[in-house]
């Protein structure tokens, strides 16, 4: 918040936004309560940065993959993405696959982790239309930094 002019935050919990706003010790914080399936609140081209940490790894892939969609749009041209997701190749992730995987169905954790491996990120960044220009390995997670492109999927409303 030092760095920047704005810095707005989104998430899905009123809960975790109140935490937040109790610990806010910055003027230009923005917290926003996010409805889980867009950031229609927000209009195109708004922002210079995204920050994604430990958040996209708990939607169904599918569900990800739009949400990467709606930063694609809210970023400025040539705009910066910067995402953490889980490495299903380490250990770390792929033993809590497994415990998922042999776990009954009832008692399956509401809020898994979902891993993805290199070749199936930078896929899909790139069909939503962003350009890796680092991509690394940070204990069992992948880091990437990425610059929007243009859009190589039409998004449908």
């Amino acid at each position: 918040a030092r760095d920047c002019r704005e810095l707005h935050a989104v998430d899905i919990s009123s809960v975790m936004l109140s935490k937040a706003y109790d610990r806010l010790p910055f003027a230009n914080v923005f917290l926003k309560l996010g409805n889980g399936k867009d950031l229609r609140m927000y209009p195109d081209a708004k922002f210079d940065a995204v920050f994604s940490l430990l958040v996209l790894q708990h939607l169904e892939k599918e569900d990800a993959f739009f949400y990467l969609l709606e930063i694609h749009r809210v970023l400025k041209e040539a705009g910066t993405f910067v995402v953490q997701l889980p490495n299903l190749q380490s250990d770390k992730h792929f033993d809590a696959f497994l415990m998922y995987v042999f776990a009954p169905h009832d008692q399956r954790p509401a809020a898994r982790v979902r891993g993805y491996s290199r070749d199936e990120i930078e896929f899909i960044l790139m069909k939503a239309g962003f350009r890796i220009i680092e991509l690394r390995e940070s204990g069992a997670d992948w880091i990437l930094v990425t610059q929007k492109q243009q859009a190589r999927l039409r998004r449908e409303p």
